[in-house]
């Protein structure tokens, strides 16, 4: 009986891990497959890369959670699989033409070999609305939502039929695909009045309830805030319910304050369900954290620990709001440099661990980046901290922003401008040499740094007009140097009369500029003309392009590495610092 009982036990223990193994099996999906001819040494489920061999074929298991939708990305091809715990997918494709070549067999392969044509229909669709956008987007309001609805009605036409010689399909893939096709085609619609105001210049009026009749009950189910197709919908539509009075014209063209208190207005009055509205709070005060930082959100902050119902939520938030807060505390002294009616403009001062405020130490300044629209000091805080340590006064402004305080790009170089002007009046008091002054601006930044030594220098009413706003030196990184399509914040001039590379003259203090060829945020053609007319004028620079860089070039470690030995050389060269 003593052995029997052994031997059971032992049986047991031996497949005990068999056992776990099963059940861990069943959270995952195996997906394999083949790629000729291949063209790159990864594919992504989610984000996630996995490798491909050498002779194109691959196969890697994916830790799913639930039956969903998740991404599969080859090189520039996207596209959405619906996988289930426990599915079995083989996947063949051509590496030139994956769409047109893609071969899904195995678990689920009919949902998403439906999925798969449908993509290639919807790429017809895109093809055809683009080419005929100015035909539909300056018809008549009910022209236009009528050919949407038309090609919606197909859209879900084909869904039906498909569905009706399925059996037992997911609950969740009905739902989302469905909610992908309403709500793609509805967000099109929304576009409509913006759309008709840039191509005709003419302001839409024909129905004052154009969009709540495009919303109407579309917020009642919050298991759709797993789709982000209804997500951009929702919002799209709260962008245009915070832009108020212009909610019926181009408003992203125009100094609109939609991401601040008119946003969060906008969420409270919606007719949502609760956990709908829960999300979009939580999203907002996330969003504004990141974008902004906590600079004017208490206010926002005490409504939003009333209006959430969602815990967790709330806890998140107040965790990245502590967390900011903290950084901000690394920072060795905040100061008010300018106030602009109710707004008051910060300067974050980072000083040397040796100094003393009696000393005329060089300066480095910092102007973030953001498009003129997001951003805020602390973005600038890894590189003051760095230059601090070399024994210069650093700086990282704020400034005003588009979408937060409704104002327009001359102000953003005002503001600028005005930072260095502080800098040179309060040099006794900041302990700072007012003959070595550096500036160092990202993408806008770097426009607007560009902008304070090279365009003429702005005094406000009750500035000493004796006093310079130019640095001595700058430094530009993916800095934009035209602003000619920009002329709808710009009511005062126009886009070339603030572009550096339309205003730049010779005599230009030293600089150094950096932009990686890749660049498609700021054309890297802009950099190109930047840098033969700076050779032309024979203004004294140095520059560095990086090849295969985007906007972000800084990324890539040796790239940035790179940078930061340029910019050590250059104030070197200026007697700014010491190796």
């Amino acid at each position: 009986m003593k052995i029997k009982f052994i031997l059971l036990l032992i049986n047991t223990l031996l497949l005990l891990p068999c056992e776990i193994i099963a059940q861990n099996k069943i959270n995952h999906a195996l997906l394999y497959g083949f790629v000729e001819p291949n063209e790159s040494d990864h594919i992504k489920l989610n984000g996630n890369a996995h490798s491909i061999s050498k002779n194109g074929t691959f196969e890697f298991e994916a830790e799913l959670e639930l039956p969903d939708f998740y991404s599969l990305e080859y090189k520039n091809f996207k596209i959405d699989l619906f996988i289930s715990p426990g599915d079995s997918l083989h996947i063949n494709f051509d590496g030139r033409d994956v769409l047109q070549s893609i071969i899904i067999t195995g678990n689920n392969s009919k949902l998403n070999t439906f999925l798969l044509n449908q993509t290639k229909l919807r790429d017809k669709t895109d093809k055809y609305l683009n080419e005929n956008r100015i035909k539909y987007f300056t018809s008549e309001s009910s022209y236009f939502i009528s050919k949407i609805d038309s090609i919606k009605q197909y859209y879900l036409t084909n869904f039906y039929d498909f569905m009706k010689h399925q059996t037992n399909v997911n609950e969740w893939f009905q739902k989302k695909y469905k909610a992908e096709i309403v709500y793609s085609f509805d967000r099109i619609k929304l576009l409509y009045p913006g759309s008709f105001n840039r191509n005709t210049g003419k302001v839409f009026s024909d129905d004052s309830d154009f969009y709540n009749k495009i919303t109407e009950n579309a917020f009642t189910d919050p298991e759709l805030l797993r789709s982000q197709t209804f997500l951009n919908f929702l919002n799209k539509y709260l962008d245009i319910k915070a832009a108020g009075k212009y909610k019926f014209m181009d408003f992203y063209q125009y100094p609109v304050n939609i991401k601040g208190v008119s946003r969060y207005q906008a969420i409270i009055d919606l007719n949502a369900h609760q956990d709908i509205k829960d999300f979009l709070l939580y999203q907002q005060l996330k969003t504004y954290l990141n974008d902004y930082g906590t600079r004017g959100l208490e206010n926002m902050l005490t409504n939003f620990k009333n209006d959430c119902k969602n815990e967790t939520q709330k806890n998140e938030v107040m965790q990245l709001y502590n967390q900011i807060l903290k950084q901000r505390q690394s920072s060795s002294e905040i100061k008010i440099f300018r106030k602009i009616g109710d707004v008051d403009l910060e300067a974050h001062i980072f000083y040397p661990e040796d100094f003393n405020k009696s000393d005329h130490r060089p300066c480095y300044i910092f102007f973030h980046g953001g498009s003129w629209r997001t951003g805020m000091p602390e973005w600038g805080y890894e590189s003051c901290k760095r230059y601090a340590s070399k024994g210069m006064v650093s700086i990282s402004f704020e400034y005003r922003s588009i979408d937060l305080n409704g104002i327009e790009i001359p102000d953003c170089i005002a503001d600028a401008k005005y930072a260095v002007y502080w800098i040179r009046k309060y040099a006794t008091k900041l302990g700072i040499d007012t003959g070595k002054i550096v500036a160092d601006g990202f993408s806008s930044g770097g426009h607007l740094v560009a902008c304070t030594a090279i365009l003429p220098d702005y005094h406000d009413q009750e500035s000493d007009k004796t006093i310079s706003c130019k640095p001595n030196a700058i430094i530009l990184e993916s800095a934009v140097y035209s602003t000619k399509e920009y002329n709808n914040v710009i009511t005062s001039g126009n886009g070339e009369s603030i572009s550096p590379l339309y205003q730049l003259k010779s005599n230009l203090v030293p600089t150094l500029m950096f932009h990686g060829k890749e660049d498609t945020m700021v054309p890297y053609k802009d950099f190109e003309s930047f840098v033969e007319k700076m050779e032309k004028l024979h203004n004294k620079f140095s520059y560095k392009s990086f090849e295969g860089a985007g906007h972000f070039y800084y990324t890539n470690p040796e790239y940035g590495a790179i940078a930061i030995e340029m910019i050590d050389d250059f104030l070197i060269s200026l007697n700014y610092i010491k190796r």
